[in-house]
């Protein structure tokens, strides 16, 4: 069996039962059968049970009372419970992993794009100069211009009164 649905299981019995104790060496085996392959079976459940047990003391979810075998669970271990349980923990995980490698993906394809257009507002700075100084002087000689056919038109009329 996974071990993730071994601590699925496990925290899910601790959180239903009040007094929940750690399984003793007597709890796998069966005295009735008497042969190796049932032996090895238990030795095996055995082993996943204490793997298990590890586990979950070493993900800080249970915590054990080491004078009665009694196992409780932390905060951690409860609020995981509450949640979903912890297939659904891991599966949060994973998906939250995914969105920041998502993240950092686009992080770095903005940055990218940043450094590749880095001069582009130099370009754009250099032009509005350029367009702001020619537009100054041509500015000037359109008035110059403007101004002379004033002083033209002007000088008609006067010589038109007199």
């Amino acid at each position: 069996m996974n071990i993730n649905n071994e601590i699925e299981k496990i925290l899910l019995e601790i959180n239903s039962t009040e007094n929940y104790t750690k399984k003793y060496d007597d709890d796998f085996y069966d005295d009735e059968d008497d042969d190796e392959i049932g032996d090895d079976r238990a030795h095996i459940n055995l082993q996943n049970y204490n793997i298990t047990i590890d586990k979950l003391i070493q993900e800080q979810l249970i915590i054990g009372n080491k004078f009665d075998r009694r196992l409780f669970l932390t905060e951690k271990g409860q609020d995981i419970i509450n949640k979903g349980g912890w297939i659904n923990h891991l599966n949060s995980i994973k998906e939250n992993k995914e969105k920041d490698i998502e993240k950092n993906n686009y992080d770095f394809l903005t940055k990218k794009w940043i450094y590749k257009t880095r001069f582009l507002p130099y370009i754009f700075s250099f032009l509005a100069l350029v367009i702001s100084i020619y537009a100054a002087f041509f500015k000037d000689k359109k008035e110059n211009i403007n101004t002379g056919k004033k002083l033209n038109s002007l000088e008609t009329s006067i010589k038109k009164i007199n």
